[in-house]
């Protein structure tokens, strides 16, 4: 199986109306400029969203206006220059057969086959239990069997729920009512799922080691059908950096290859697009920091003409990120505390989960997150965010991680089972929702000077402690709820009183919170609500693998195992909102001078800087080596060998 260090994307959708397609395509000459960037796999149409091929097929329709072989030609020239070739199909979209064979499209349960915006890609979609899922299933293999591909890229693979007269057949078949729009939707699923698998085991008789990726299929579901995963994000179109953030640090709990796929536009089909070097180096160093491969995503011309101006920045970016290749290759990331959560399909989309990587990366943090696809025992320390639904599987773990002496810090909702109880670790019982709002919280645990109710900007919830819990941090009500009486609007709500019951409780490694403070967190970021779970953390024993005194709050984090050691690698950069759709970094800032602590059980033989090997003294600090991090702009990493 191909193993990706850096690859390049290429989106080919062609109108079948766009003339000169291919004219100027020159196999080599764009291979060559694969080779100068360092690229070793590229993904490329073999056929687009509109229907057509690139390649000469007996199946499907090759673009009216190209003349040639185009794809062979392209697979050729890599296969001579030792890059590995993933083709591309579009499987949700194809227009032109879905034109040609009307009953091959999705005939949605409101009756309609077209959906607006019509002029979107996404206006006719295909039914997967039509001839259709044949005959995709009949170019893949025409493509595996004809050219010396490494991989398939099989995109748009979403469930459309269909009640075409197929579909509806084989729900009756089992019993599905056509009538039920959850119903229909969840048979649509299973439907997808396993024509993913029937793809992937059809392609699996031509080559088992092929690469294969199923786009919009969750990785979980996709962890038989697929070989490795990628991650599909551009930061000005899904979700921002936010999104960003969060799923690095659930792929990469998954087992499997991940690759981290940026594009050198703002969207998808924005052709003059270029964003700047600072915002892909930024991108795509993060993607290593958490053991993925990097990928920049363009569109090639129709003409096919090679695009200078891009490969000058592919160049460039790639060219910054091969300098730390040594201490890349192998790495695997380090992690001791995890964010659980019940769903994988949903982590992206959480609001919850991404105020909680928000928190934990401001603390400096080395967490993942984790369903039950994971094991959990590698971690200290257990986050259930405000909303984690249990099942026994979950509850059987949390047992296992608190005989085992782990920590816990649970928020909100998160373990009530369906009886509403708590599993025993809380350390509280669980009566209700807070009957007031806004609710404010006292730290008394904080050791400052001045001390003050605080907001957490979200619900709170009225829990009775068990015999030894202790409580840390007191809830605080106002004097009048937030609401309107039909006479007075009641919106201004200051703290009034403290209750006697608990923001933070104790009980023994576990820290139960009544407030929904990740949710919290992902509107407005409290920094209070950090910075006493931070202390109360501290308080019971929890020790993590990274302390940091010292560093700038926008520095982020990440410690590596490799084969010679473990590294650490920071990111020294702020991305901002530039227009009403665009976040971008602008500029890379400098940082250092500051202490890392890194827990470790034997002194090291050297602990250096990256990549110029400059030695740094450390001193032993209890469980922790300390050393001072010299001075580096925008990403700087340190060896500890």
């Amino acid at each position: 199986m191909h193993q990706i260090k850096y690859a390049l994307f290429y989106d080919f959708h062609t109108s079948p109306q766009h003339p000169d397609v291919g004219k100027n395509f020159d196999a080599e000459k764009l291979t060559d400029r694969f080779v100068e960037c360092g690229v070793d796999y590229v993904t490329f149409h073999a056929r687009c969203n509109m229907g057509m091929a690139y390649y000469n097929t007996e199946l499907g329709t090759r673009h009216p206006h190209l003349d040639f072989d185009l794809f062979g030609q392209l697979a050729e020239a890599c296969q001579r220059k030792g890059i590995g070739l993933g083709a591309y199909f579009n499987v949700g979209l194809s227009r032109a057969e879905g034109i040609a064979h009307r009953d091959w499209t999705t005939v949605y349960p409101d009756g309609q086959m077209y959906h607006q915006p019509f002029d979107g890609p996404f206006s006719l979609t295909m039914c997967y239990n039509s001839p259709y899922r044949g005959h995709l299933i009949a170019m893949a293999l025409e493509v595996a069997r004809k050219y010396p591909v490494s991989g398939f890229f099989f995109d748009c693979m979403s469930a459309w729920p269909c009640v075409c007269p197929n579909c509806v057949r084989l729900m009756q078949e089992q019993g599905v009512d056509c009538h039920d729009k959850a119903a229909v939707q969840a048979f649509a699923v299973r439907t997808r799922n396993q024509f993913a698998e029937e793809i992937s085991a059809a392609l699996r008789t031509v080559d088992p080691e092929y690469l294969i990726y199923f786009n919009d299929v969750p990785f979980e579901t996709q962890q038989k059908a697929g070989s490795y995963l990628e991650f599909e994000c551009l930061p000005c179109k899904s979700g921002g950096y936010a999104y960003m953030n969060v799923q690095p640090h659930y792929m990469r709990t998954l087992g499997k290859t991940c690759v981290h796929m940026t594009g050198r536009f703002n969207r998808w089909s924005d052709f003059g697009g270029l964003r700047n070097a600072y915002t892909l180096k930024y991108e795509l160093f993060f993607a290593m920091a958490n053991g993925m491969r990097p990928n920049i995503g363009d569109h090639l011309s129709p003409d096919g003409h090679v695009n200078e101006t891009v490969f000058n920045r592919c160049k460039e970016v790639f060219g910054a990120l091969r300098k730390y290749d040594r201490w890349f290759d192998g790495a695997r990331p380090l992690a001791d505390a995890a964010i659980v959560w019940h769903n994988g399909a949903e982590v992206r989309l959480k609001p919850v989960v991404s105020g909680a990587v928000r928190m934990l990366t401001e603390m400096k943090m080395q967490f993942d997150i984790v369903t039950t696809a994971s094991s959990w025992d590698r971690y200290q320390l257990l986050i259930f965010p405000d909303e984690v639904k249990f099942d026994d599987e979950m509850r059987r773990r949390v047992e296992k991680h608190v005989a085992r002496g782990g920590f816990i810090l649970a928020s909100g909702v998160s373990g009530l089972d369906q009886d509403g109880r708590f599993p025993a670790a809380w350390g509280v019982d669980y009566v209700k929702k807070a009957p007031f709002t806004p609710a404010y919280f006292l730290p008394e645990n904080s050791g400052g000077d001045e001390v003050m109710p605080f907001s957490f900007y979200d619900d709170a919830h009225e829990v009775v402690p068990h015999p030894g819990t202790r409580t840390v941090s007191p809830l605080v009500r106002p004097a009048i709820n937030r609401e309107w009486t039909g006479i007075y609007p009641e919106y201004y709500n200051p703290p009034w009183k403290k209750t006697d019951l608990p923001f933070l409780a104790v009980n023994g490694r576990t820290i139960y919170c009544s407030g929904n403070i990740f949710l919290g967190y992902a509107r407005t970021a409290p920094v209070p609500v950090r910075d006493v779970l931070a202390k109360t953390l501290e308080e019971t024993g929890y020790r993590p693998l990274l302390k940091v005194a010292g560093a700038p709050s926008f520095l982020q984090l990440f410690v590596n195992r490799i084969p010679s050691g473990l590294t650490v690698s920071m990111l020294a950069c702020i991305p901002e909102k530039r227009g009403s759709e665009m976040e971008s970094v602008e500029d890379e800032l400098t940082a250092g001078n500051f202490e890392l602590s890194l827990k470790l059980e034997k002194d090291p033989g050297k602990v250096f800087s990256v990549p110029d090997g400059q030695p740094l003294k450390w001193r032993r600090n209890g469980d922790y080596i300390t050393f001072t991090v010299p001075e580096f702009t925008g990403f700087g990493m340190v060896a500890v060998e």
